[in-house]
């Protein structure tokens, strides 16, 4: 997961399509079954006339975001496609929305001064163009000055992406606060980004890229670190709670789940819920072992076994080395030095009961995954 962002991606973006009639289901089938083709083989970008529509083009540019999100390794490739197809049709429109989707790519890889040079060289084709190509480039521009802790300019570039923008609800208005939250993060006004992830969970539309869902998730733990009062963590619950409601019964949304899951068990550790932590904690768990990334699975384990360190008992301290010797067998991909931390730390317990959530935290602390660990903190008043 990574920290970035986009603004509108839908048919109205482009404004040759504004006034196109809504779309049947019938046609948004064909495009969905046209973009799972090009999932599957992205440079059939370039090869099928299908795929010069604008919808298309929309659909496909947030597929490319949403790599970047998920797995930036992935993300320039992509972009780079992006961009070559937005050219082969010469939409202004569409070149501008492409240019800014390669702009995310490098910041989502840390290339900094890359996205900073193509930003900068599409400047004047987008803020001469309409207000939704102004938009975008603005938030674009909010984005990167976030990755480089600005947050006075990044605000300043938001207020102007809002301006152009004209709104305070839908899509692109969740997607601005996505990465608003961040910018309130950095300048420690953890309620205000509190509400901005509210504001993204709540108006990103369901089919915008997942990406956008497990990160706002991820930074709802993020923006909860060295919170003590307990108002803040009931908040973020009641945040967790009616995300979970909006995608009640919806399909293929089990990463997003599994994020929720996570977060919404490390809350209610920090509430004293034991049973209900106990519960999403170890759902989590047993999802993320086997289906990885390994040292997701590590950081939720942990997070479980930190979760009994709160109620210390021999039984406590069985199932905690039960958790970790599980993943000393399945989690083969862990890198040689957590390999031998995990090994390090089971021992411990093992030998001095006392040091187990020294142990556990210390192990946790030792490495990075999006969702920040916040069980092992002073418990809330």
């Amino acid at each position: 997961m990574s920290h970035h962002s986009s603004q509108s991606t839908t048919a109205a973006a482009v404004e040759p399509a504004a006034e196109a009639a809504p779309p049947t289901r019938r046609r948004l089938n064909r495009l969905q079954r046209l973009v799972n083709r090009a999932k599957q083989k992205p440079t059939m970008v370039l090869k099928d006339k299908r795929c010069r529509k604008p919808e298309f083009c929309l659909a496909f540019f947030d597929h490319c975001i949403d790599r970047a999100l998920l797995d930036p390794s992935s993300g320039v490739e992509l972009a780079e496609l992006a961009l070559d197809l937005a050219g082969s049709i010469g939409d202004p429109h569409l070149m501008n929305r492409a240019e800014g989707v390669r702009v995310h790519a490098y910041i989502a890889t840390t290339e900094w001064d890359r996205a900073s040079e193509y930003l900068e060289g599409y400047r004047a084709s987008a803020l001469t163009c309409c207000e939704s190509c102004a938009a975008d480039w603005y938030v674009r521009q909010g984005d990167l000055l976030v990755e480089h802790r600005d947050t006075d300019g990044a605000g300043q570039a938001l207020d102007h992406s809002f301006e152009h923008l004209g709104c305070s609800a839908g899509d692109g208005y969740g997607r601005l606060c996505f990465i608003r939250g961040l910018q309130h993060f950095y300048e420690k006004d953890h309620e205000r980004a509190l509400c901005d992830v509210e504001t993204a969970l709540t108006e990103i539309e369901l089919d915008s890229p997942r990406g956008y869902f497990v990160n706002s998730l991820a930074f709802l733990s993020c923006f909860l670190q060295g919170a003590q009062d307990r108002e803040r963590f009931e908040q973020a619950l009641e945040i967790a709670d009616a995300f979970r409601a909006r995608i009640l019964g919806l399909k293929d949304w089990g990463e997003a789940r599994t994020s929720l899951s996570w977060v919404e068990g490390q809350i209610h550790a920090r509430l004293g819920n034991w049973r209900e932590a106990d519960h999403r904690l170890g759902r989590t768990r047993r999802n993320l072992i086997g289906q990885g990334p390994d040292r997701y699975a590590l950081a939720a384990a942990l997070d479980h076994c930190l979760n009994y360190t709160h109620r210390p008992s021999d039984d406590s301290r069985r199932r905690i080395l039960g958790i970790l010797g599980t993943c000393e067998r399945r989690l083969t991909g862990l890198e040689p030095l957590l390999k031998k931390r995990l090994k390090h730390v089971k021992s411990v317990i093992s030998r001095q009961p006392r040091h187990t959530a020294w142990g556990l935290t210390m192990l946790r602390r030792s490495f990075i995954v999006p969702v920040a660990a916040i069980v092992f903190a002073a418990q809330p008043r």
